[in-house]
Formats: structure tokens, sequence, C-alpha cells
């Protein structure tokens, strides 16, 4: 081999290096139970560029189908949720949180997102996560990553079989939710596992530094797609047994008290359409007021086991 043809080999060999030395590996965590569209949420993911996926499953024994799912894909790692944490489904999500960042920085995971199953890490450059991070220069004392959340405006009136993931496209930005009009905080952040010592999860989403304020990097371009009333059994579900305790407002409060008084399913359903489903009207109203409509077709993206 010619002089010139090593150095050209050399210098490709440091190039690839370098490469994939600047692209960072993403972890996911989450706890689920019994979720809707488990393989389209992986298959997205892993698409999207998230290295390792640890799935804390809050009924494994009665889940083991979406087991069967999790260990079809490379990376992917199951668990049983601590049940033995006291206090509510959040108490949990909490520990398996901060167990999930244990184990994520182990791997060599230099990024963790804890998301919850109705929930898609969106790049609006179409980039894959870590290349999105990287081109944001985010700087080496970033403590964590905010992204903004975008919630879903229903548009299917479909009830059952029904994937929301490919069903439904329409986002409206800042947390507006459907039920009553609240806007709340919303968005995710990603913790850098370089402070994984010192970073602690703040609530079910959010991670506060033991000794100084966080160093929060707002992205520009990462966001998260929250599909919030994603499949009706699993939405009436949700209200009727957290009904007011941890939800006391919109109709959320208001499912709860039919649920609890016995009204018919026809009745709830009536009123799950009136209050969830949306029009081209009502979507006009929230753009009025200033609300980016975002539009996100999932048939853009590629699917692995779909």
């Amino acid at each position: 081999m010619s002089s010139r043809l090593l150095v050209e080999s050399w210098r490709s060999f440091l190039s690839e290096g370098r490469e994939e030395d600047t692209i960072p590996k993403i972890g996911v965590v989450t706890t689920t139970k019994n979720p809707s569209n488990l393989n389209e949420w992986l298959s997205y993911h892993k698409n999207a560029g998230v290295d390792k996926i640890l799935l804390f499953f809050d009924d494994i024994d009665n889940d083991i189908d979406n087991v069967r799912i999790s260990h079809m894909y490379e990376g992917v790692h199951t668990f049983k949720s601590n049940k033995s944490v006291k206090g509510t489904h959040y108490n949990r999500q909490i520990a398996n949180c901060q167990r999930g960042i244990n184990i994520l920085t182990e791997m060599g995971c230099k990024w963790v997102f804890h998301i919850d199953d109705d929930e898609l890490i969106y790049s609006k450059s179409k980039e894959k996560i870590g290349e999105s991070i990287t081109r944001e220069l985010i700087t080496s004392d970033t403590h964590a990553i905010r992204l903004q959340n975008y919630e879903n405006l229903r548009m299917n009136r479909e009830y059952k079989n029904y994937n929301y993931f490919k069903d439904e496209n329409v986002f409206v930005e800042r947390g507006l939710y459907a039920y009553g009009g609240i806007e709340v905080g919303g968005g995710k952040t990603a913790m850098n596992t370089n402070y994984s010592h010192f970073l602690y999860p703040d609530g079910v989403h959010f991670f506060k530094h033991m000794t100084e304020s966080i160093n929060n990097h707002i992205s520009k371009d990462l966001i998260i797609l929250h599909y919030p009333h994603n499949v009706y059994e699993r939405f009436i579900d949700k209200c009727s047994t957290r009904g007011n305790t941890t939800c006391p407002w919109g109709v959320y409060k208001k499912i709860y008290e039919m649920v609890r008084d016995g009204k018919p399913d026809k009745e709830l359903k009536e009123t799950y359409r009136k209050n969830i489903i949306y029009n081209s009207d009502r979507i006009q109203e929230l753009s009025k007021l200033g609300r980016e409509i975002f539009k996100f077709e999932m048939e853009d993206q590629l699917f692995i086991n779909s």
C-alpha cells in the first residue's frame, strides 16, 4: 500500500471513530401497564435512534403478550415494577425511573429520557435523536434537555380497534389539554448521565440537582408528541381508578363521577365524544389563540415490525 493510501485509510478510520464518539447513546425508561400499541411505540423509538429502552411492567403477569413483543427488539429490556413502593403509581414511576437511570448509565447512555407509553420523542428536523442533540451543540455543563409537549387533538370517532399512533396526526403546542382548555406546564426532560450522582427525579418527568439549580437546555428541535386520550377503554379505566384524587378537573372528574354513579356506557361515550373528539371549528379556535397546530404523519416513519 502506498504512503498516500495509508494516510487516506488512517484519516478515514479516525473520522469514523470521531463520528461514532460524537453521537451520544440514547436511553429511554418507562413504566407501563397494558399498553395499547406497544409494537408501534418501540418500533418508532428504535428507528428514531434510541439505543436502549427499559420497560417496567406494572402488572407483568397479565401483560405477557407485550413482554413477548418487547423481546422482539434489540436493546429493549423488561423489568417487573417494584410494587413494594408505597403510594400511587406515580411513586412507582419515580422509583423505576431512578433504577432505570442507574442501569442505563452503566450501559453507556449519555442522555436518558423518562417518558410514558403514549408519548413519542420527535425531531422536527426528522433527524435521529442523538444527531439532533449533537447538532444543537449542547454544552458539557448542561444537566438536562427540556422538551416541550405537543398534545394530540383527537379527531377519530372510533372506540375499538383503534391505533392512535397511526390514526391521529393533529397536535397543539404548549400543553393545552382538551379537557376544559387547561394549560399545564407540560414537557419532559432528558438527563445527562455525566451528572447521575447529583441529579434525582423531581416528580415523574423532571430532575433536580442536589446542590445547585439545574441547568436546563431548551431544545429547539426535539419535542414530545403526547396522545393523552388514546384508547377509549383505557381512558375510562384511567378516570374511574384515579378519579378526582389525582386529576380533579375537566372531563377526568366528570367521567369519574359518572362511573362512580353507575352511568351507562352509552352516556359515557357521548360525554367522551363531546369533550375529547375535536373538529375543524375547534381547531380553528385554538389556532386563533396563538397555539401552533402541528401535524405529524406516522406514515412518514419507518417501522421495523408493524
